[in-house]
């Protein structure tokens, strides 16, 4: 599998504390979907990216979980956590395989402050729905910030149509609301 290019994958993770508060509906552990990723893709390079969506009983067993995980060699892991948390889960920089960064849902990025150095994940709708329409405002207000800090990485999900990628180097878009639509047509 030498030369073969590297997968990128954007995870997202509603723990049960979140998904109660949301009323929305819990994703599968962090566990069960690092040992199916494990089982099917050792072998090859892969950049996952873990949006974890918990409060702080649901990110303090999934920073457990994380911390016992037996990393896999060629992969590197970007795990995104609300603001508040984020103390707790830099010192994953430790390890090289792991960064942490941090996420913001729809109505807290407006008011953030942005450091060099830090990954973040912006989201153009509210965190744990499913369906939602990101707002053509908050696109462009994000990629405004984005130009103003080309020095940091930003991952922004919710609501984007395929076309709509800026192919800005530090943007990445992970959640494209046409990509899914394209299977429904494709039986037509």
């Amino acid at each position: 599998m030498t030369g073969q290019k590297k997968l990128s994958l954007h995870l997202d993770f509603v723990m049960k504390h979140f998904a109660q508060e949301r009323s929305a509906l819990m994703s599968l552990s962090i566990d069960t979907v690092l040992r199916v990723l494990k089982e099917y893709f050792h072998g090859f390079e892969l950049d996952l990216s873990l949006h974890l969506m918990g409060e702080t009983e649901d990110l303090y067993n999934s920073l457990k979980s994380v911390e016992l995980y037996e990393l896999v060699d060629g992969w590197q892991y970007s795990l995104y956590v609300p603001e508040k948390y984020y103390s707790n889960w830099k010192s994953l920089h430790l390890n090289q395989a792991y960064m942490a960064g941090i996420w913001y849902d729809l109505d807290e990025w407006k008011q953030a402050e942005f450091h060099n150095g830090s990954r973040y994940l912006i989201m153009t709708v509210f965190a744990g729905r499913s369906g939602q329409k990101a707002d053509d405002k908050d696109k462009n207000k994000i990629l405004e910030i984005a130009k103003k800090h080309p020095e940091i990485d930003f991952i922004v999900d919710g609501g984007w149509k395929i076309e709509e990628d800026p192919t800005m180097e530090n943007v990445r878009m992970v959640s494209y609301s046409s990509f899914w639509s394209q299977f429904g047509d494709s039986g037509k």
